[in-house]
Protein backbone atom coordinates (compact mmCIF):
# COMPACT_ATOMS: atom_id res chain seq x y z
CA UNK A 1 0.00 0.00 0.00
CA UNK A 2 2.87 2.35 0.73
CA UNK A 3 4.38 2.23 -2.20
CA UNK A 4 1.57 2.43 -4.05
CA UNK A 5 0.83 6.07 -2.67
CA UNK A 6 4.23 6.85 -3.40
CA UNK A 7 6.01 6.34 -0.25
CA UNK A 8 9.42 6.06 -0.64
CA UNK A 9 10.71 6.89 3.04
CA UNK A 10 9.59 5.50 6.64
CA UNK A 11 10.33 6.75 9.70
CA UNK A 12 9.63 4.41 12.82
CA UNK A 13 8.98 5.92 15.90
CA UNK A 14 10.00 4.53 19.02
CA UNK A 15 8.32 6.16 21.82
CA UNK A 16 8.32 3.85 25.32
CA UNK A 17 12.16 2.08 24.47
CA UNK A 18 14.31 0.70 22.10
CA UNK A 19 13.68 -3.28 20.83
CA UNK A 20 16.49 -5.62 21.43
CA UNK A 21 16.79 -6.24 18.36
CA UNK A 22 14.91 -4.85 14.84
CA UNK A 23 13.49 -7.99 12.66
CA UNK A 24 15.71 -8.09 9.69
CA UNK A 25 12.66 -9.43 7.68
CA UNK A 26 10.88 -6.14 7.60
CA UNK A 27 14.15 -4.44 6.46
CA UNK A 28 14.80 -6.82 3.41
CA UNK A 29 11.05 -6.24 2.55
CA UNK A 30 11.28 -2.80 2.84
CA UNK A 31 14.45 -2.93 0.32
CA UNK A 32 12.38 -4.95 -2.28
CA UNK A 33 9.41 -2.10 -1.86
CA UNK A 34 11.98 0.51 -2.74
CA UNK A 35 11.99 2.04 0.99
CA UNK A 36 14.82 3.94 3.04
CA UNK A 37 13.99 3.60 6.28
CA UNK A 38 15.14 5.72 9.29
CA UNK A 39 13.95 5.32 13.00
CA UNK A 40 13.19 7.80 15.81
CA UNK A 41 14.99 7.59 18.68
CA UNK A 42 12.54 7.82 22.49
CA UNK A 43 11.79 11.52 23.63
CA UNK A 44 12.94 10.81 26.95
CA UNK A 45 16.77 11.37 25.75
CA UNK A 46 17.93 14.41 27.68
CA UNK A 47 21.88 14.99 26.55
CA UNK A 48 21.15 18.32 28.88
CA UNK A 49 20.42 16.51 31.91
CA UNK A 50 23.39 14.61 34.72
CA UNK A 51 21.23 12.53 35.61
CA UNK A 52 19.56 11.37 32.42
CA UNK A 53 22.84 10.98 31.02
CA UNK A 54 23.41 6.93 30.90
CA UNK A 55 20.30 6.51 30.31
CA UNK A 56 20.11 9.07 26.61
CA UNK A 57 23.80 7.54 26.13
CA UNK A 58 22.79 3.75 26.06
CA UNK A 59 19.71 4.58 23.63
CA UNK A 60 21.84 6.46 20.99
CA UNK A 61 24.24 3.58 20.96
CA UNK A 62 21.36 0.98 20.59
CA UNK A 63 19.60 3.49 18.55
CA UNK A 64 23.03 3.70 15.80
CA UNK A 65 22.81 -0.13 16.19
CA UNK A 66 19.44 -0.36 14.56
CA UNK A 67 20.39 2.50 12.11
CA UNK A 68 22.94 0.11 10.89
CA UNK A 69 20.05 -2.81 10.77
CA UNK A 70 18.05 -0.32 8.50
CA UNK A 71 20.57 1.22 6.22
CA UNK A 72 19.62 4.87 7.63
CA UNK A 73 19.43 7.50 10.66
CA UNK A 74 18.85 7.06 14.28
CA UNK A 75 17.01 10.76 14.64
CA UNK A 76 16.97 12.07 18.17
CA UNK A 77 15.95 15.26 19.94
CA UNK A 78 19.22 16.52 22.39
CA UNK A 79 16.96 16.98 25.24
CA UNK A 80 15.81 20.40 27.85
CA UNK A 81 17.80 23.51 28.47
CA UNK A 82 16.69 23.40 32.40
CA UNK A 83 17.34 26.70 33.19
CA UNK A 84 20.66 26.18 31.40
CA UNK A 85 21.80 28.27 28.32
CA UNK A 86 23.48 25.89 25.50
CA UNK A 87 26.58 27.37 26.00
CA UNK A 88 26.43 25.61 29.64
CA UNK A 89 25.11 22.47 28.19
CA UNK A 90 27.08 21.95 25.01
CA UNK A 91 30.22 20.36 26.48
CA UNK A 92 28.01 17.64 27.94
CA UNK A 93 25.88 17.23 24.94
CA UNK A 94 29.56 16.72 22.93
CA UNK A 95 31.18 14.23 25.38
CA UNK A 96 28.11 11.95 25.14
CA UNK A 97 27.89 12.50 21.61
CA UNK A 98 31.70 11.66 20.90
CA UNK A 99 31.36 8.38 23.58
CA UNK A 100 28.21 7.04 21.11
CA UNK A 101 30.56 6.96 18.57
CA UNK A 102 33.42 5.48 20.11
CA UNK A 103 30.90 2.82 20.77
CA UNK A 104 29.67 2.63 17.16
CA UNK A 105 30.14 -0.61 15.50
CA UNK A 106 30.76 -0.30 11.57
CA UNK A 107 27.45 0.02 9.07
CA UNK A 108 25.64 2.35 7.27
CA UNK A 109 24.18 4.05 10.10
CA UNK A 110 23.92 7.62 11.13
CA UNK A 111 22.66 9.71 14.16
CA UNK A 112 20.22 12.55 13.15
CA UNK A 113 20.23 15.60 15.27
CA UNK A 114 17.23 17.08 15.19
CA UNK A 115 16.12 20.52 14.93
CA UNK A 116 13.17 20.95 17.80
CA UNK A 117 9.83 22.90 18.20
CA UNK A 118 9.34 24.06 21.62
CA UNK A 119 12.16 27.14 23.37
CA UNK A 120 12.19 25.06 26.54
CA UNK A 121 14.70 22.36 24.20
CA UNK A 122 18.15 22.33 23.00
CA UNK A 123 17.87 22.56 19.50
CA UNK A 124 17.90 25.82 17.67
CA UNK A 125 19.18 25.14 13.96
CA UNK A 126 22.34 27.19 15.12
CA UNK A 127 22.98 24.72 18.19
CA UNK A 128 22.19 21.62 15.65
CA UNK A 129 25.03 22.61 13.21
CA UNK A 130 27.32 23.70 16.04
CA UNK A 131 27.39 20.39 17.15
CA UNK A 132 27.37 18.57 13.79
CA UNK A 133 30.36 21.09 12.96
CA UNK A 134 32.04 20.33 16.22
CA UNK A 135 31.87 16.50 15.75
CA UNK A 136 33.26 16.00 12.41
CA UNK A 137 31.72 12.89 11.72
CA UNK A 138 30.06 11.60 9.30
CA UNK A 139 28.11 9.32 11.65
CA UNK A 140 26.21 12.22 12.70
CA UNK A 141 24.08 14.35 10.16
CA UNK A 142 21.52 17.17 10.81
CA UNK A 143 18.03 16.80 10.64
CA UNK A 144 15.96 19.82 9.99
CA UNK A 145 13.04 19.57 10.42
CA UNK A 146 11.24 23.29 8.83
CA UNK A 147 7.98 22.82 11.07
CA UNK A 148 9.89 23.11 14.09
CA UNK A 149 11.85 26.04 13.40
CA UNK A 150 8.60 28.09 12.18
CA UNK A 151 6.96 27.48 15.43
CA UNK A 152 10.50 28.37 17.32
CA UNK A 153 10.30 31.32 15.37
CA UNK A 154 6.20 32.24 15.57
CA UNK A 155 5.69 31.83 12.40
CA UNK A 156 8.56 34.23 11.52
CA UNK A 157 10.89 31.88 9.46
CA UNK A 158 11.23 30.37 6.92
CA UNK A 159 8.19 32.21 5.04
CA UNK A 160 10.13 32.84 1.83
CA UNK A 161 12.21 31.23 -0.84
CA UNK A 162 15.11 33.13 -0.22
CA UNK A 163 14.50 31.90 4.14
CA UNK A 164 14.75 28.16 2.99
CA UNK A 165 18.07 28.92 0.36
CA UNK A 166 19.67 30.47 3.02
CA UNK A 167 19.41 27.63 5.20
CA UNK A 168 20.37 25.16 2.49
CA UNK A 169 23.31 27.62 1.76
CA UNK A 170 24.18 27.32 5.81
CA UNK A 171 23.95 23.80 5.82
CA UNK A 172 26.37 23.30 2.47
CA UNK A 173 28.99 25.69 4.18
CA UNK A 174 28.75 24.49 8.01
CA UNK A 175 28.52 20.57 7.35
CA UNK A 176 28.55 19.81 3.80
CA UNK A 177 26.15 16.72 4.04
CA UNK A 178 25.90 13.97 1.80
CA UNK A 179 22.57 13.90 1.99
CA UNK A 180 20.00 16.72 3.65
CA UNK A 181 17.69 15.26 5.62
CA UNK A 182 14.32 17.26 6.51
CA UNK A 183 11.06 16.55 8.57
CA UNK A 184 8.13 18.05 7.14
CA UNK A 185 4.50 19.19 8.01
CA UNK A 186 2.33 21.88 8.60
CA UNK A 187 2.29 23.39 12.72
CA UNK A 188 -0.14 24.98 15.29
CA UNK A 189 2.27 26.75 17.73
CA UNK A 190 1.75 29.37 20.81
CA UNK A 191 4.25 31.50 22.71
CA UNK A 192 6.56 28.33 23.84
CA UNK A 193 6.93 27.20 20.18
CA UNK A 194 5.03 23.91 19.04
CA UNK A 195 1.67 22.64 19.92
CA UNK A 196 1.38 20.20 16.94
CA UNK A 197 1.53 18.79 13.99
CA UNK A 198 -0.78 19.50 11.08
CA UNK A 199 -0.99 19.15 7.15
CA UNK A 200 1.54 20.68 5.13
CA UNK A 201 -1.15 21.79 2.75
CA UNK A 202 -1.56 24.95 5.52
CA UNK A 203 1.75 26.35 4.52
CA UNK A 204 3.30 26.69 7.91
CA UNK A 205 5.87 27.14 6.71
CA UNK A 206 5.07 26.43 2.97
CA UNK A 207 6.38 23.34 1.08
CA UNK A 208 6.43 24.56 -2.57
CA UNK A 209 9.81 27.12 -1.54
CA UNK A 210 11.41 24.22 -0.12
CA UNK A 211 11.11 22.13 -3.13
CA UNK A 212 11.85 25.17 -5.43
CA UNK A 213 15.17 25.74 -3.38
CA UNK A 214 16.05 22.23 -3.44
CA UNK A 215 15.92 22.23 -6.94
CA UNK A 216 17.90 25.39 -7.33
CA UNK A 217 20.32 24.04 -4.83
CA UNK A 218 20.47 20.67 -6.26
CA UNK A 219 20.73 18.54 -3.42
CA UNK A 220 20.85 15.09 -2.89
CA UNK A 221 17.28 14.97 0.17
CA UNK A 222 15.37 12.73 1.75
CA UNK A 223 11.98 14.03 3.51
CA UNK A 224 9.81 12.18 5.91
CA UNK A 225 6.16 14.02 5.92
CA UNK A 226 4.82 14.33 10.12
CA UNK A 227 1.50 15.74 9.22
CA UNK A 228 -1.87 14.85 10.28
CA UNK A 229 -2.62 13.55 6.83
CA UNK A 230 0.28 11.75 5.91
CA UNK A 231 -0.72 9.98 2.68
CA UNK A 232 -3.11 13.03 1.23
CA UNK A 233 0.31 15.27 2.02
CA UNK A 234 2.03 12.79 0.28
CA UNK A 235 -0.40 13.09 -2.21
CA UNK A 236 0.03 16.67 -2.38
CA UNK A 237 3.75 17.01 -2.03
CA UNK A 238 4.11 14.79 -5.23
CA UNK A 239 2.19 17.46 -7.76
CA UNK A 240 4.46 20.15 -5.70
CA UNK A 241 7.56 18.05 -6.67
CA UNK A 242 6.44 18.13 -10.23
CA UNK A 243 6.13 21.87 -10.49
CA UNK A 244 6.68 24.00 -7.59
CA UNK A 245 6.25 27.73 -8.82
CA UNK A 246 2.69 26.86 -9.99
CA UNK A 247 1.84 26.74 -5.87
CA UNK A 248 3.16 29.84 -5.01
CA UNK A 249 -0.12 31.81 -5.39
CA UNK A 250 -1.51 28.54 -3.15
CA UNK A 251 1.40 29.64 -0.65
CA UNK A 252 0.16 33.34 -0.60
CA UNK A 253 -3.49 32.58 -0.07
CA UNK A 254 -2.30 30.24 2.75
CA UNK A 255 -0.08 32.80 4.43
CA UNK A 256 -2.57 35.71 4.41
CA UNK A 257 -4.71 33.28 6.02
CA UNK A 258 -2.12 32.77 8.59
CA UNK A 259 -1.58 36.32 9.44
CA UNK A 260 -5.78 37.14 9.86
CA UNK A 261 -5.58 34.35 12.47
CA UNK A 262 -2.59 35.11 14.06
CA UNK A 263 -4.15 39.36 14.10
CA UNK A 264 -6.92 37.81 15.81
CA UNK A 265 -4.86 35.73 18.16
CA UNK A 266 -3.31 38.84 19.40
CA UNK A 267 -6.38 41.13 19.36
Amino acid sequence: MLREKSVDSLEIGFAPGLPKEFPHSFVERAKGLGLRLSCHLPFSINLGREQDKATSLEYLTKGLKIANVLGGLAVFHPGFYRGHSFGEVRGDLLETLRQTLQNASSGEGKLGVETTGKSAEIGTLDEVLSLIKDLDSKLVVPVIDWAHIFARTQGKFPRTLHDFITVLDRIKSDVAPDRFYFHFSGIEFGKGGERKHTSVKTCTPPLPYLIEAMKQSNIDFQIILESSDPIGDITWARMVLDDPQQWFGFVEDQQRKLQMNLMDAYL
